[in-house]
């Protein structure tokens, strides 16, 4: 049975009155630090679970960037497995992780290091189902001082 707020224990007092949700415009979200445990327990999950409740856009794609080696392939089992595992929501719906799935790709790179900025190119083709992808948007465990020079090294590749 997918998930509905119906469902939780507690009800959210902030939900009261409020008419139906929107669903936010088509973008994309590049994840930095995306092969790490943040990711895994938390973030990936957390996505899935708003595309189980139709609360993502039908267009999202999700770009992960980690030092990890993996293809887009090995990443998106990965993050079944995660999704699997730390979900608030089981079993995994496999026709929902699907069409999920087929918006997460992954970089192998360092966010320090320009060359994955220089392939930003082909993000944008990979996220091409996400026409208004939104730039700046993402999300690191790791301390602030990396944002200038992430945000820097996005605006420079275009």
């Amino acid at each position: 049975m997918p998930y509905a707020p119906e469902h939780d224990e507690l009800p959210n007092p902030l939900r009261v009155g409020l008419r139906a949700d929107s669903v936010p415009e088509p973008c994309a979200l590049v994840v930095f630090g995306a092969s790490g445990d943040l990711a895994h327990r938390k973030l990936i999950p957390a996505l899935y679970n708003l595309a189980l409740t139709a609360h993502l856009p039908a267009a999202l794609g999700v770009v992960g960037v980690s030092k990890s080696e993996y293809t887009h392939e090995q990443y998106q089992e990965d993050m079944r497995e995660a999704v699997g595992q730390f979900s608030r929501t089981k079993p995994v719906d496999e026709d929902v992780w699907r069409d999920f799935a087929g918006g997460l790709r992954y970089v192998p790179g360092a966010f320090d290091d320009d060359s994955t900025f220089r392939r930003r190119a082909r993000w944008r083709s990979w996220t091409a189902r996400a026409p208004r992808a939104a730039t700046g948007s993402s999300t690191s465990p790791r301390r602030p001082a990396p944002f200038p020079s992430c945000s820097a090294s996005c605006r420079s590749t275009g």
